[in-house]
């Protein structure tokens, strides 16, 4: 059975906008996130082959493998970097537990990881998104195109 997803994203220009994405550092903890996939992820394994927002695959790794806790795009507060209204990005949270990565700073779990938890056990989700870096980076990267932006 295919997971529930979210509607199509529908906010304009918000992956173009310079003033998203980012790091964005914050003592407010983002909500957890969600036990549904969106449909535009790039962490499913039927996304859009190079949808990464302008980053590459390398740079995608390199967030997932570190405590950051990273916002789902479509969230809301996302455009606006409001992390009190902003929700851990399923696909990100269920890749971590698919591949066993445990957020963390100083051998203590951040609050990311709770998300991890909750998407490493949500029905349908693990199963539909990335298990390994060499399976996101092969499906990924052979439609890149430039640089990012």
């Amino acid at each position: 059975m295919k997971p529930t997803r979210t509607p199509r994203c529908e906010h304009g220009n918000r992956h173009t906008k310079e003033t998203t994405g980012g790091i964005v550092t914050s003592r407010v903890p983002m909500k957890p996130c969600k036990p549904v996939l969106c449909i535009e992820c790039p962490l499913r394994r039927d996304a859009a082959p190079g949808y990464l927002g302008g980053y590459t695959p390398e740079m995608y790794l390199d967030a997932m493998h570190s405590p950051a806790s990273i916002a789902c795009h479509m969230s809301p507060g996302f455009q606006d970097r409001d992390v009190s209204r902003q929700h851990h990005c399923t696909g990100v949270a269920a890749y971590r537990a698919n591949v066993g990565h445990i957020a963390q700073v100083g051998g203590v779990p951040t609050h990311a990881h709770l998300s991890t938890q909750i998407a490493g056990q949500a029905p349908d989700v693990p199963e539909n998104v990335f298990s390994s870096p060499e399976e996101f980076v092969s499906y990924h990267m052979p439609h890149q195109t430039g640089e990012p932006q």
